[in-house]
């Protein structure tokens, strides 16, 4: 993606937020989760989640050989924006 296009994409969401009236920021929740996971991430443990039925689609841009970036985006019973990012660990 060239810096214009970047720009574009960033003034997009930001007027989405805008439009929306969208909290910029984590709860306090989240920022509790992410110490958690900081403390134990527990990558090999048996109650991890498969979600590779999820239409996630990758976010690398076109130069990228390796594609190890994607997001899912879905809305939630209450319309709630949910965003899945995943990176691949090589």
């Amino acid at each position: 993606m060239t810096r214009e296009g970047q720009q574009r994409a960033y003034d997009a969401v930001q007027a989405l937020i805008k439009q929306h009236e969208l909290r910029e920021g984590f709860s306090e929740d989240v920022g509790a989760e992410v110490k958690k996971w900081l403390r134990d991430p527990g990558f090999g443990e048996s109650d991890l989640v498969d979600m590779r039925s999820l239409p996630f689609v990758t976010i690398d841009d076109a130069r990228t050989r390796d594609l190890d970036q994607a997001v899912e985006v879905s809305t939630d019973h209450s319309g709630a924006y949910r965003v899945r990012y995943a990176l691949a660990d090589a």
